[in-house]
């Protein structure tokens, strides 16, 4: 009698095909929406949540720190490009003994060059235009589910006093400080 060697998805699995269909999810909603540069704002923000959670769920499933790396556009500049042209740019690292490297499966996003970033790491202003070490990461989860204060706001030139926040919460939770308030379900209604 022969015995097959049956093998089952991990978590991990799991968790990045949930991933993928939620950024395709995030997409399509994109595209659905008005265009407005508030809606755009609102997309962007929901992916950058919806990858932190993923982040934060992969450093305590691997014990392996996840991390923030933020790209300003002036870091991004190629010879021959305009700094207006090009949008702050993010991923999610992970430790490995070869250093911070990307977490597979988890692309690096563009933000349109109208949108401007203002980052403060424990309560103090990042300032990346004289930051000589250009590979650290600004944010970390750890694996025993504590992250790096930081808050992040985020303003579209194209919408003159629009700004919506990130930051990291008095009991460590990352929140979106101003989130649009989810539909009341009428519980009543078939």
């Amino acid at each position: 009698m022969k015995v097959r060697n049956q093998r089952g998805f991990s978590l991990l699995e799991l968790m990045a095909v949930i991933f993928v269909i939620g950024i395709s999810l995030g997409i399509v909603a994109l595209t659905m929406r008005g265009g407005e540069p508030q809606d755009e704002i609102w997309t962007a923000i929901e992916q950058f949540m919806g990858l932190a959670q993923f982040a934060s769920e992969r450093a305590i499933l691997s014990g392996e720190t996840s991390a923030l790396y933020l790209e300003p556009p002036e870091w991004q500049v190629q010879r021959g490009q305009s700094v207006r042209d090009i949008g702050w740019r993010y991923t999610w690292l992970t430790s490995s003994s070869e250093g911070w490297q990307r977490i597979p499966n988890v692309p690096a996003v563009s933000l349109p060059p109208t949108v401007h970033l203002r980052v403060e790491i424990d309560e103090m202003l990042w300032d990346y235009e004289s930051q000589v070490d250009r590979t650290t990461p600004v944010a970390a989860y750890y694996p025993t589910g504590d992250i790096t204060q930081f808050s992040i706001e985020i303003t579209d030139e194209r919408a003159p006093g629009f700004s919506q926040n990130i930051k990291v919460d008095e009991t460590g939770q990352l929140i979106w400080v101003e989130a649009p308030e989810p539909p009341k379900v009428d519980r009543n209604a078939f």
